[in-house]
C-alpha cells in the first residue's frame, strides 16, 4: 500500500509561496541535521540501515477546479512496489 502524505508548507514552496532559499547558503546541512538524529537514535540502539532517504519531486498543472465554494485541493498517490 501506499502512504498519504500531506505538507502545506512544503507545498507552497514548491510553487514559490514559502520561505525561498538565500544566495550562498546550503540549504542541505539543516535538512541532514533530521537524518543524522534518526541515525543516531538507530545505531545507538544497535540497530543499522533502517532507513533508506529519499527525495521524491513532484509536479503538476493545468490541474481542473472541481469545487464549487474553494478551490480544489491536489493530492498524490506514491506507491512502492
Amino acid at each position: 500500500m501506499g502512504n498519504c502524505l500531506s505538507d502545506v508548507k512544503g507545498g507552497k514552496q514548491a510553487v514559490g509561496g514559502g520561505a525561498q532559499a538565500v544566495a550562498g547558503v546550503d540549504c542541505s546541512a539543516a535538512a541532514s541535521g533530521q537524518n543524522d538524529a534518526v541515525n543516531y537514535f538507530f545505531r545507538t540502539k544497535g540497530e543499522h540501515a533502517l532507513f533508506t532517504p529519499i527525495e521524491l519531486s513532484l509536479s503538476a498543472s493545468k490541474l481542473l477546479d472541481r469545487d464549487i465554494v474553494s478551490k480544489s485541493d491536489p493530492m498524490a498517490v506514491v506507491y512502492m512496489r
